[in-house]
Order: structure tokens, then sequence, then C-alpha cells
């Protein structure tokens, strides 16, 4: 039988078979929190193009402000009025983990 649990952070990770994210935020803490705990992350769809250096182009624009970024967002709006807002708050932590995702195929791995 497969064990499929709905949690936010790192309680969530251990004893699931399965994590499905939807937006990015979330997603982006999930990875870490997976990562951390040497659980393998498989995305749905992998673009490493045009859309990768936009996205790039936009982190280094928002860096400065990037926990002011995420708040104002609309995910990061939603985060915080369900009193996450120090997941938030994390998310906007630079070089703060302990693993780094490799994309490794079609999965996400620590490197």
């Amino acid at each position: 039988m497969t064990h499929v649990a709905l949690h936010w952070g790192a309680t969530g990770a251990p004893g699931s078979d399965c994590a499905v994210v939807v937006d990015v935020l979330s997603f982006s803490t999930a990875l870490s929190v997976a990562i951390d705990q040497r659980i393998e992350a498989m995305p749905r769809d992998v673009v490493l193009d045009g859309d990768a250096r936009a996205a790039r182009a936009a982190f280094r624009e928002a860096r400065p402000h990037l926990l002011d970024r995420l708040l104002a967002s609309p995910s990061g709006q939603e985060l915080t009025a369900a009193g996450f807002r120090d997941d938030v708050v994390i998310a906007a932590e630079l070089d703060a983990s302990t693993s780094v995702p490799l994309l490794d195929g079609d999965r996400f791995r620590s490197a």
C-alpha cells in the first residue's frame, strides 16, 4: 500500500511514499527538504531553455530584495495568510541548505 500524506516542511518527507507539490515556492522548499533528507525528487517537466534563462535573470534582479519579493508574491501572500510566513522567510535564505539538488536524468538527487 502506498502512503501519501499532506504536510508542509520537513515533517512530511519522512514516511511518505509520494509527495506532490503544486506551486513554485512550495516546490523549492519541498525540493530542499527532500534533498537534505536524501530523497530523490522527480519533476513533472524540466525545461532548461529560454524559460531557465528568464528565471535566472528574474532571480538576479530580485536577489537584493528576495524576501520582500517572495512575501509580495501571490504564493508568499497565500502562505503568510495561512500562517506559514516563517516558511517564506526560509525559502528566501541563500546558501543555507546542507545539500545541493542535482538534476540527474528525470529526477533531482543530492549532489
